[in-house]
């Protein structure tokens, strides 16, 4: 990564911590994007555990974006993701061709005139090991910004966060979980903001990778329609397309799904942090009710309400209406994935019915034939 306007996009964001400057670019570019000073201000984690109140970790909010940054990026992507694409492109390459060997062997010959088509059709299905293995690129991401929304969200959580352990904090106790106290104004702007940049952190390719799982999304119902056309008009195929097709619908179909159902879990985990919120802004209310009201820090836990408040109207609109994680246009929910799932079998369905009621059937050499009724 040579910080010009080139990007890596599939090999680069599958590992990019192998590529310095890559992340480091895009953290500054949120940085930089960033409504606080994320240099100057700092933000204090405290122990869990009163005993040890004495031991805050004082940081800057770019420390803390920083660090959660490089430890979600560091996962590698699980191996079998690259087992799988591979035995998926092997699978539409080799299977029709057996198929077609076996039941129709008079038909089917690898050498000779049709040796060149043969090797164009097996390299242009191992082509696709690009297409699928990007598809689950787009998964792991969704997965991994996940996770560092779950990390921040540990951070203000009651049981707190072990920050040397998931973090790498060296300047924490080993033993102590720290956690993020909203009863700070300071700390519930800073805690917004890092949010808002690991939501739109490498913002150009968080939006790639919505666009192309719809993209994938499309391609599968795309192989259905055109299942169905290639039944329901009665054209004339042979059998192997139709296993050609199939294989290649459940491919994609798998992986876009897969893909979605990240994208949904990414999407409910910020509908919880909402929910989660509310919550604590009400708990500090109960406490104002409940405590002193002339105390000294009840003007300080005011204003963290109406600050919190005003943070949470704004996530609400922002991961609900404005810019939620999309997927065919829509915010990932359950109905989405539900809706195309449906799509999916129920088109494979109405192929295999088609097939039956309109009786095809294949000659000799797998070409087919229509039946005629009695």
């Amino acid at each position: 990564y040579d910080r010009t306007n080139r990007k890596l996009v599939g090999i680069g964001w599958r590992s990019p911590t192998n590529f310095p400057g890559l992340l480091e670019s895009e953290i500054d570019f949120s940085i930089q994007n960033s409504h606080v000073d994320f240099e100057k201000n700092q933000i204090c984690l405290r122990p869990v555990s009163s005993a040890e109140s004495g031991d805050d970790i004082q940081m800057s909010p770019k420390s803390l974006f920083t660090k959660i940054i490089r430890t979600v990026y560091a996962t590698k992507k699980p191996r079998a993701y690259d087992a799988y694409v591979v035995i998926m492109a092997l699978s539409i390459a080799i299977v029709p061709p057996l198929f077609h060997s076996f039941l129709y062997p008079n038909s089917f010959f690898l050498t000779g005139d049709s040796f060149l088509g043969n090797e164009a059709r097996f390299l242009a299905c191992m082509s696709g090991i690009g297409i699928m293995g990007f598809g689950l690129v787009c998964a792991f991401d969704f997965k991994r910004r996940h996770q560092a929304l779950k990390v921040l969200r540990s951070l203000i959580d009651s049981e707190g966060l072990n920050i040397f352990k998931f973090l790498n904090v060296k300047s924490a106790k080993s033993d102590l979980n720290y956690k993020l106290s909203l009863q700070d104004p300071g700390n519930i702007i800073a805690l917004m903001e890092i949010r808002n940049c690991i939501i739109r952190f490498g913002e150009q390719f968080y939006l790639r990778i919505q666009g192309y799982t719809s993209i994938l999304i499309l391609a599968a119902v795309f192989s259905v329609i055109m299942l169905n056309s290639i039944i329901w008009t009665q054209a004339s195929h042979h059998a192997a397309t139709v296993v050609m097709i199939l294989l290649i619908i459940l491919a994609i179909g798998s992986i876009s799904l897969f893909a979605m159902f990240n994208a949904i879990r990414l999407q409910q985990q910020r509908i919880a942090d909402i929910d989660f919120l509310r919550t604590e802004c009400l708990a500090i209310e109960c406490s104002i009710t409940a405590g002193n009201a002339n105390s000294s820090n009840s003007g300080v836990k005011q204003r963290s309400i109406s600050i919190l408040q005003t943070a949470i109207d704004t996530a609400t609109f922002n991961d609900l209406t404005h810019a939620p994680t999309g997927i065919l246009g829509q915010a990932a929910d359950n109905k989405l994935i539900t809706s195309v799932l449906g799509i999916l079998i129920t088109g494979c369905l109405l192929a295999v019915q088609g097939f039956v009621d309109i009786g095809t059937a294949y000659d000799a050499l797998g070409w087919s034939t229509l039946k005629q009724a009695n």
